[in-house]
């Protein structure tokens, strides 16, 4: 990103002037107070909002957004969605990533158990391990996640994150949060005020 500027049409720029590198293999953290335009910053990285200035040049990625989107389906339907050439052993494999292995093994139907209406067989926090288990299983070579641990215990959290940082090992990660306790282990850490 270079000299880039985000916002919304006709309102004021949330962040002018803004120049930042990521390279292959690192992890910036961004962290900022509500309306600090962490979610605008990451919409524009991810392709979904238009700069209102400057120049970006963002590799296809894989995004985690504020918002945990489960459809009316079943586990595999969901988690086909970040990667629709995953086999089983894949799904597995990111369902214990995310420590859900044990909950959806436990189930009658395992992969194919429904999720009812918006996922709400799923707690908060299960739905939001589902989502984020979804957008792992993309091979993008930048990943976004905006709040990726929202509705998530601290104990699940401290246990998931240093997997979940293995498991991305190689690609590009900028994770937005509310503090540092938020994210995943960074490199170097950006603060939007």
């Amino acid at each position: 990103m270079r000299d880039l500027s985000v916002g919304y049409a006709g309102q004021a720029a949330i962040l002018t002037h803004y120049s930042l590198t990521v390279a292959e293999g690192e992890r910036l953290g961004i962290v900022g107070t509500s309306g600090a335009g962490k979610s605008t910053l990451a919409d524009t990285i991810a392709g979904l909002l238009a700069p209102t200035g400057g120049v970006i040049a963002a590799l296809p990625c894989a995004y985690l957004t504020q918002k945990t989107v489960v459809f009316d389906d079943t586990v595999r339907a969901n988690l086909l969605l970040g990667n629709p050439n995953a086999n089983d052993g894949d799904l597995w494999r990111v369902l214990e990533l995310v420590a859900l292995a044990e909950r959806f093994g436990a189930e009658t139907d395992g992969l194919d158990t429904w999720l009812g209406s918006a996922g709400n067989r799923l707690s908060g926090g299960e739905a939001r391990r589902l989502v984020l288990a979804r957008v792992l299983l993309s091979d993008a070579a930048l990943v976004v996640l905006d709040e990726p641990f929202t509705g998530v215990d601290s104990e699940t959290r401290e246990r998931i994150a240093p997997q979940i940082n293995q498991w991305l090992q190689g690609r590009a990660v900028i994770c937005l949060g509310h503090g540092p306790d938020a994210l995943l282990p960074s490199d170097h850490t950006l603060h939007l005020y």
